[in-house]
This record gives structure tokens, sequence and C-alpha cells, in this order.
């Protein structure tokens, strides 16, 4: 008697286990709601370098506005998770673990060289995409296989300015002064090496620190080696600084600098002591007729009540071609990295951007001259 029992109430639950079960499988399934696609970027938003971040995050948040003004990415918004590295490698990393570990985002952009080279380390046990602008060190990106560059790289800009020097202006004499981080010895190392194989000789070389504010020593003694001209690299306050004591004591030859010195808060900071400087740049034009330029730079006015500068381009492109990625393959890290590499090419605001398989973006770039506050193309 008791063994039929259980037998009869196995028997009930196996049936209402299979009405269940039929129940569930001739329901449709509900759909889950996915969020929004957050990019996150370790930004130098306060610190010497904050200008620059200031302009970076401006440039996302322009990318940002326009894709979500369209419905998004395959109908999800795009969210920008900003932290502040202050321009201290120290502050980087903290920002890039809580990034991906609180946050769990799955591409950053980290700004300066700096700050990037201490992040990367970190890459390795939690994997990500890393977008990196304003960074110039060079092969950094041979650092780790989701590593890309959205910025020319220091040997781009050293061999241009290399080339214009030795070449365009007749020079074989020169001074290299630099700011004393990743940024300053990576493009100094390949500038020298690159002027030295044409034939050229680098007189005396120094570094200076990113909040130095004299530099009268300096001067003197590179004015005193009578070189034809003197490359300053660098791009904070500090180096205008240094270009405005420099003309002070009297030096009156060529001078040249990185593209970071010929945006316009530089620019009217140095007043006529950057007058004749000549500065690798790129073809981005406030001016331009291309539709996508114009749109940005409109864009940018009507939010900011500024104009953008090359490193509010730089972000602007580098977001706009990290969510069309996005948009091809899909948000997980794996998926990210084939749409970049899969791209190839991407016509942006910078000009046409030419993305390699060592997951470099390269941009084309060009000599210009300051000439009574404007910018003057030289080739």
């Amino acid at each position: 008697m008791k063994n039929k029992k259980i037998w009869i109430i196995s028997i009930i639950s196996l049936i209402v286990v299979a009405i269940i079960l039929a129940v569930l499988l001739t329901q449709k399934p509900i759909k889950k709601e996915e969020g929004a696609i957050k990019i996150g970027a370790i930004l130098p938003l306060t610190g010497p370098a904050s200008d620059i971040g200031d302009w970076q995050k401006k440039g996302m948040e322009v990318a940002s506005s326009l894709i979500n003004e369209k419905g998004g990415i395959n109908g999800r918004q795009v969210e920008i998770v900003f932290e502040d590295s202050k321009g201290q490698p120290k502050e980087g990393v903290s920002a890039f673990n809580k990034l991906t570990g609180i946050n769990k985002i799955a591409a950053i952009f980290s700004s300066l060289s700096s700050v990037s080279n201490a992040i990367i380390p970190f890459t390795k046990n939690t994997q990500c995409v890393l977008m990196l602008i304003s960074v110039s060190f060079p092969e950094i990106t041979k650092k780790g296989e989701f590593i890309f560059r959205d910025h020319p790289g220091s040997e781009d800009e050293a061999l241009e300015m290399g080339n214009f020097l030795f070449k365009k202006l007749g020079l074989r004499k020169v001074v290299a002064l630099y700011c004393n981080d990743d940024f300053g010895i990576g493009s100094y190392n390949t500038f020298i090496k690159k002027f030295e194989e044409y034939g050229g000789k680098i007189l005396w070389a120094d570094a200076y620190d990113l909040t130095q504010t004299e530099f009268r020593n300096m001067s003197v003694k590179a004015k005193e080696l009578n070189p034809e001209g003197i490359y300053v690299i660098g791009y904070v306050k500090a180096t205008v600084l240094l270009i405005k004591q420099l003309r002070e004591i009297g030096f009156n030859g060529y001078l040249s600098a990185p593209m970071a010195l010929s945006t316009q808060n530089f620019i009217s900071l140095g007043g006529d002591s950057l007058d004749g400087i000549f500065f690798t740049n790129t073809v981005f034009d406030l001016n331009s007729n291309d539709l996508k330029t114009k749109d940005f730079v409109e864009r940018y006015r009507k939010l900011y009540n500024s104009d953008p500068t090359v490193f509010s381009g730089f972000a602007y492109d580098g977001m706009m071609v990290l969510l069309e990625s996005i948009r091809r393959k899909g948000d997980g890290v794996e998926k990210i990295k084939e749409g970049l590499l899969e791209l190839k090419r991407y016509d942006g605001v910078m000009g046409a951007i030419e993305i390699t398989e060592n997951r470099n973006f390269k941009f084309p770039l060009k000599i210009v001259k300051l000439d009574k506050g404007k910018i003057i193309p030289i080739e």
C-alpha cells in the first residue's frame, strides 16, 4: 500500500513538471533590456596638463551626444565615465582599477605617455581595450595586444620635424630641450636619432620639469652654444615659458615645437615670443568645408562657446572610431579589437586615419609656422 502511494505521488509530480515545461516552452522569451554602452576615459582634468584633458573631454562629449541624438549604437545610448589622472601615473592606475574593477568597462581612453605607460602593465591581468590619446611614446602599442594609439607617435612628429629642419631649413647644429617625462624623453630620443641620421648634430640637450617656471640658466647656456635652431619639446605652460625666456635673453635663431603648442591658449600665453616658431601639425582646419568637420566645429561651439583644438579632434575621432567598431562587432573586448582592426581606415575631422596592423592610428601631418598670431602652412 505504501509503495503504491509513493508510485502515485511520483506520477503526479512528473505530470506537474511536464505541464510547467510545456507552458514555459510555449511562452515567448522575455527580451533582456541592455543598458548603456559605457566607455571609460582617464584624462588630466586637473594639474599641469588640464587644458589638454578638458579639450579631450569635450571632444568625446561631442561625439557621444551626436551618436545618442541618432539613437545610440544599436538602440543603446553611450555613456562616458570620466576619471581624473591629474597627469600623475599613480592616479591613472587607481582610475584604471576603478573603471575595470567596479564599472566593468571594456574600453578605456588614457591620456598622456607617463600615465598610460603606468597603466599598461595592469591590462595584462584585466583584459580591456586601451585607447591612447596624447601619447607619443615610441612603439607603445607593442606592449599589449589590446592597446591602440589614437595620436601621432613621437616618431611621426620627430621624423617630420627632423626632415624639415635639416632638408628644408638647412640646419645642421641644434639644441634640444625636452620635458622630463615619457613624452619628452621618447620624443627627444626619436628626434636625435633621426636628425643625426640625416647628418645633423645635437650640440646640447637637457630636460626640464613640467611645473618649472625659471629657465634663465638653461636659456643662457643654449644661446652660448650658438645653435642654428632649438627644438623645444613639450605640451604644458612650462614649455611656453621656456620659449619666452629664450627670446628674452636674445636668442633669435629658429625655434620649433610639437603640435601641442599650436593651440590658441598657448599662442596667447606666448604672445610675440612665439612669432616665427615652427610646429608639426595635423590637417585639422576650423574653417574646413568638409561636412563632417563643419558639423563637429559647430556642435563644439554650440556646447562650449569656444573653438575645438587638435586635442578635441583626436578625442572626437577616437570616440567615433571606437563606437563604429562597437556598432559593427559588439562591445566585448575581443569584438572591439576585431572591429577596430577590420576598419583599417576612417575619414575623420583629423583627416584620413589609417589603422595599422600594429594598432596605431596614422594621421597626415604637416609643418606650420606662427605669423603674427596666425598659423600659416609651410608645406
